[in-house]
Order: structure tokens, then sequence, then C-alpha cells
């Protein structure tokens, strides 16, 4: 899964780990934590971003520098998580979308709960929904 991410416009978006995980048929698995850690769904806000009422990333660009195990420099520019929405996010709004798809898996192992959802089920959840205006965030308040 490692690439390029360094010129990815987003931390998370196009061209970097999360979209290589869907590109090859990757999973999602949780382990006791519910999905509200789902970084994976970062990647999915860039894809449904243009149907989105407000962008889930801050307009300013940002300069990052990172440094390879060769000891090589990168510089990228992104744009980061606008803080406003990312508080408001809730990925508890999602799981009714899968288990109705039936993309649900869930087992509980001892005291131990179980997720496991495929990440292009995810995308499309998240594209279904946002197509109705339904994204996993909480109204302001």
């Amino acid at each position: 899964l490692v690439g390029r991410d360094w010129e990815a416009r987003t931390p998370c978006g196009t061209g970097t780990a999360y979209q290589r995980l869907l590109d090859c048929e990757g999973k999602i698995l949780f382990l006791g934590t519910g999905t509200q850690p789902m970084t994976f769904y970062h990647y999915v806000e860039e894809v449904i971003e243009p149907l989105m009422p407000e962008s889930p990333f801050t307009t300013e660009e940002f300069e990052l520098h990172t440094r390879d195990k060769e000891g090589c420099t990168y510089q990228s520019k992104i744009r980061l998580h606008a803080p406003e929405l990312s508080a408001r996010r809730r990925m508890s709004l999602l799981s009714p979308e899968l288990k109705k798809r039936g993309q649900w898996r869930e087992v509980r192992i001892g005291r131990l709960d179980v997720i496991l959802l495929e990440a292009v089920h995810v995308l499309d959840a998240c594209r279904a929904m946002a197509l109705e205006q339904r994204f996993c965030y909480l109204p302001e308040s």
C-alpha cells in the first residue's frame, strides 16, 4: 500500500493508501472500537465532497515536509480536515445503510465486538447517502 502519498491534495484522499485499499478490494476490521475511528472515511469524504453542502476540508492549503527511510524529503501542499465539521462526524450514521444493504459483518468473540466491512461497500453506501443529502455528521447545534 506504500506509494507517493505526498502528492495527494488531502491527507487520506486520492493517491494515498486509502485509495489503494479500495483499489485492492481491501477490508476494514474493527476490534472492540465500533466504526467511529474509520480513517478510510476521510478518503470517502474527498470522493463525495462535490455532493456535500459544505467541504469537509479547509480552504487553506498547508505545506508539509516528509522524509522517507532513505532520507529524501518531499514537500506537500494539502487541505486538512475542517475542524468544525470533523467534530460532528459520526460513523454510526453509516451503520443502518450498510445493514440495510446486507454489507455489515459483526460477531462477538468473548467480550470483543468484531466488525468487518469491505471498503467498496463503505464507499458505495456513502455515495448513495450523499445523493440523498445524507452524510455521517450530526446537524449543527
